[in-house]
């Protein structure tokens, strides 16, 4: 199909579906209609779009599905030197509370708040399902070779809003009694899901690694259900949901045998990674990791045959890396004899306590090449290697890679693949 028919047939498509279209060249829009949208905030979403697309660089080759900004949706489709656009539209019918929380982001700029609720609660509504059909027809008409079969990626854009780092007011953090509440709005989600709550704990408690995922695709998917912890700020709800999650699976991963030192530590640690999260991308991949870990953790409890002792050992050792660590320190910890332990651990395991530990530091280490911003030499010095040689010459030993090769390696591959998995 030539261009000219191509686009033609683009819009009799868009038409058809009563959605707003675009195609642009750079900075250049080639031809569009806003729908039944106002048009200067369509044409200011529709360049946020471009240039957050622009920055991924070659993210697709075919159709996609576009997550933009909190709940916007777009099918994008790269053709020749122009992109093509369907949208924005989304995937649910929006209610005041939602758009409120993504202006409390600041996520409506450079549109004003009131241009911006408009441009949302105009926006039209299709399930994910038609969304991906969209993105299969895009590939049909513009003729990108994609296999019919094939699931469009979904990419996200958003952008870090200049307030993203607001403090909570006093009365935010005030205990709600009875005189608060007949004085503020509260949101009740009605329609609470008990089941995807019930499910993610028998994922953990099963170490049912893949029900976890496929159950987290199906909340990306489609988020009814899900409660409301904040009424201002929409990254803020997705924390305190993703805290409340992780506060249960660690409950969950110890009923299911994991010891209680590392299930609480590796709580610790994805709530305070997930704090430090400052995107709505980066919360979700942060919650999807941490429930998924904690899956795992159960699994390897559950399939070990290693004894109480030995288990507790290895927690200890996970526990301590950051510091100089003892072997009379780890027995007594667990409560036996230092030889005894030693030849237990030995035999169990393959390693000597200090050999564990020394592979134990190099996964987090692995774990804060790619997480973390710290130096080569900072990680060194926190995991207590003797100085950055001795530190690299262990760490080739384990993978084959240098630390900053390793890291190199992972940042490519993150530059590689925006999907949202």
């Amino acid at each position: 199909m030539d261009p000219h028919s191509a686009l033609a047939a683009l819009e009799a498509f868009a038409k058809a579906l009563d959605l707003p279209w675009i195609v642009w060249d750079g900075d250049r829009v080639v031809a569009g209609q806003s729908g039944k949208l106002p048009t200067a905030a369509w044409l200011a979403s529709c360049r946020q779009l471009a240039e957050g697309l622009a920055a991924q660089g070659d993210a697709c080759e075919s159709a996609a599905i576009v997550e933009f900004r909190y709940f916007e949706r777009f099918a994008v489709c790269p053709y020749g030197q122009l992109w093509v656009a369907i949208g924005p539209g989304v995937d649910h019918a929006l209610d005041p509370a939602e758009i409120d929380r993504a202006t409390g982001d600041g996520v409506h700029e450079p549109l004003g708040k009131p241009e911006f609720r408009e441009l949302a609660s105009r926006l039209p509504t299709m399930s994910h399902e038609r969304w991906v059909a969209v993105a299969k027809t895009l590939d049909a008409l513009l003729g990108t070779g994609a296999p019919a079969d094939r699931h469009p990626p979904i990419l996200w854009i958003t952008r870090v809003p200049s307030s993203s780092d607001r403090s909570l007011t006093a009365a935010e953090s005030a205990v709600p009694d009875e005189t608060w509440f007949e004085h503020h709005h509260f949101v009740y989600t009605s329609r609470h899901d008990v089941t995807r709550e019930r499910e993610m704990l028998r994922c953990v408690r099963t170490g049912d690694v893949e029900g976890m995922r496929a159950l987290q695709a199906a909340i990306r998917r489609d988020r009814s259900g899900v409660g409301v912890l904040s009424k201002r700020s929409e990254i803020r709800n997705r924390k305190n949901i993703g805290i409340c999650a992780i506060t249960l699976a660690t409950r969950a991963a110890v009923e299911a045998g994991v010891d209680v030192e590392t299930a609480y530590g590796m709580s610790d640690a994805w709530i305070q990674t997930l704090e430090d999260a400052s995107t709505l991308v980066e919360v979700e991949t942060c919650v999807d990791r941490a429930l998924v870990a904690f899956a795992r953790a159960a699994h390897k409890a559950q399939s070990s045959s290693r004894s109480r002792h030995v288990r507790e050992a290895e927690a200890y050792l996970r526990q301590h890396v950051t510091k100089r660590v003892r072997m009379a320190d780890v027995a007594r910890h667990v409560g036996v004899h230092p030889h005894h332990l030693a030849a237990r651990f030995k035999a169990e395991t393959g390693q000597t306590l200090t050999e564990a530990l020394w592979s134990m530091r190099i996964e987090a280490a692995k774990e804060m090449l790619r997480d973390s911003r710290m130096s080569v030499g900072e990680i060194a010095a926190l995991l207590q290697f003797t100085d950055q040689s001795h530190f690299a010459r262990r760490f080739r030993q384990a993978t084959g890679l240098s630390p900053r090769a390793f890291r190199t390696r992972c940042i490519a591959e993150a530059d590689a693949s925006q999907v949202i998995r």
